[in-house]
């Protein structure tokens, strides 16, 4: 279900509303916040696929926040914002998924929700 966070931003509750809310995800977007999401997408790339952003998938998205949050290796502030980073690219890569009809979308539905789902309460506020 979308809701309005505090900052009155919209806020979707699930991959399709996120789809849905733009005619393209991330037209109402700044340019400066797409190009700081690709960074941290590239950024993911280069730990996991060896830096190659192609051979990223859902879940490899998933594990590593999920590994980097369980491990404390990260602050909450860098958590929040490979978190946002992760949500937009999958948004985007599903959005090309149903243009094209291809049936891949489910892989990336769950991935949203799982990412959706993290808790990084427990993370330092500042990085070590």
């Amino acid at each position: 279900m979308p809701s309005e966070s505090v900052d009155g931003v919209f806020r979707a509750g699930s991959l399709i509303e996120r789809i849905g809310a733009e005619d393209r995800v991330g037209d109402l977007l700044s340019q400066d916040t797409r190009e700081r999401y690709s960074r941290q997408i590239r950024n993911l790339a280069s730990r996991r696929t060896e830096g190659d952003v192609a051979l990223l998938s859902p879940e490899i998205l998933v594990r590593d926040l999920q590994d980097r949050i369980e491990h404390n290796t990260i602050s909450r502030a860098t958590a929040r914002l490979e978190r946002a980073a992760s949500l937009f690219w999958l948004a985007e890569r599903a959005q090309d998924l149903l243009d094209a009809g291809s049936g891949e979308f489910g892989r990336f539905e769950s991935a949203y929700t799982d990412i959706l789902r993290l808790k990084f309460d427990g993370l330092s506020k500042r990085s070590t």
